[in-house]
Protein backbone atom coordinates (compact mmCIF):
# COMPACT_ATOMS: atom_id res chain seq x y z
CA UNK A 1 0.00 0.00 0.00
CA UNK A 2 1.26 3.36 -0.87
CA UNK A 3 2.32 5.59 2.12
CA UNK A 4 -0.27 8.02 1.35
CA UNK A 5 -3.10 5.83 0.64
CA UNK A 6 -5.76 6.04 3.74
CA UNK A 7 -6.15 3.16 5.60
CA UNK A 8 -9.43 2.90 6.33
CA UNK A 9 -12.12 3.11 3.04
CA UNK A 10 -15.70 4.26 3.38
CA UNK A 11 -17.57 4.52 -0.12
CA UNK A 12 -15.37 3.92 -3.18
CA UNK A 13 -12.05 2.78 -3.47
CA UNK A 14 -9.99 1.20 -6.31
CA UNK A 15 -7.24 -1.25 -6.32
CA UNK A 16 -4.30 -1.92 -9.42
CA UNK A 17 -4.65 -5.54 -9.44
CA UNK A 18 -3.12 -8.31 -11.98
CA UNK A 19 -5.21 -11.44 -11.82
CA UNK A 20 -4.19 -14.38 -13.42
CA UNK A 21 -5.59 -17.17 -14.69
CA UNK A 22 -8.63 -14.21 -14.95
CA UNK A 23 -11.29 -16.50 -15.61
CA UNK A 24 -10.86 -18.69 -12.61
CA UNK A 25 -9.94 -16.40 -10.18
CA UNK A 26 -12.62 -13.52 -10.65
CA UNK A 27 -15.08 -15.66 -8.59
CA UNK A 28 -13.06 -16.28 -6.05
CA UNK A 29 -11.80 -12.22 -5.95
CA UNK A 30 -15.37 -11.08 -5.76
CA UNK A 31 -16.43 -14.04 -3.45
CA UNK A 32 -13.70 -12.70 -0.67
CA UNK A 33 -14.26 -9.19 -0.99
CA UNK A 34 -18.02 -9.49 -0.17
CA UNK A 35 -17.11 -11.71 2.87
CA UNK A 36 -16.49 -8.24 4.47
CA UNK A 37 -19.33 -6.48 6.18
CA UNK A 38 -19.94 -3.23 4.76
CA UNK A 39 -18.86 -4.13 0.92
CA UNK A 40 -22.04 -3.39 -0.88
CA UNK A 41 -20.39 -3.84 -4.51
CA UNK A 42 -17.46 -5.10 -6.31
CA UNK A 43 -16.59 -3.97 -9.79
CA UNK A 44 -13.75 -5.48 -11.70
CA UNK A 45 -12.38 -4.33 -15.06
CA UNK A 46 -10.41 -7.00 -16.14
CA UNK A 47 -9.14 -5.49 -19.44
CA UNK A 48 -7.87 -2.70 -17.49
CA UNK A 49 -6.76 -4.33 -14.24
CA UNK A 50 -9.20 -2.24 -11.57
CA UNK A 51 -11.17 -3.39 -9.40
CA UNK A 52 -13.30 -1.13 -7.53
CA UNK A 53 -14.88 -1.72 -3.99
CA UNK A 54 -18.14 0.79 -2.62
CA UNK A 55 -18.82 0.35 1.23
CA UNK A 56 -21.29 1.39 3.49
CA UNK A 57 -19.04 0.50 6.51
CA UNK A 58 -15.17 1.82 7.06
CA UNK A 59 -13.47 -1.40 5.99
CA UNK A 60 -9.52 -1.63 6.64
CA UNK A 61 -8.09 -1.29 3.06
CA UNK A 62 -4.90 -3.44 4.25
CA UNK A 63 -7.63 -6.32 5.38
CA UNK A 64 -9.08 -6.00 1.66
CA UNK A 65 -5.33 -6.32 0.09
CA UNK A 66 -4.68 -9.58 2.51
CA UNK A 67 -7.72 -10.89 0.97
CA UNK A 68 -7.09 -10.48 -2.82
CA UNK A 69 -3.64 -11.77 -2.12
CA UNK A 70 -5.24 -14.32 -0.35
CA UNK A 71 -7.19 -15.30 -3.96
CA UNK A 72 -3.92 -15.10 -6.28
CA UNK A 73 -4.22 -11.64 -7.03
CA UNK A 74 -1.81 -8.91 -7.02
CA UNK A 75 -2.22 -5.80 -6.00
CA UNK A 76 0.16 -3.30 -7.53
CA UNK A 77 -1.38 0.35 -6.21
Amino acid sequence: MMSNTPRMCVGSTTFQVEVRPRVLLLDAVQTALRGFPGVRVVGVDLAGGVLTVATDDPVDRAELVAALTGTGCTVLA
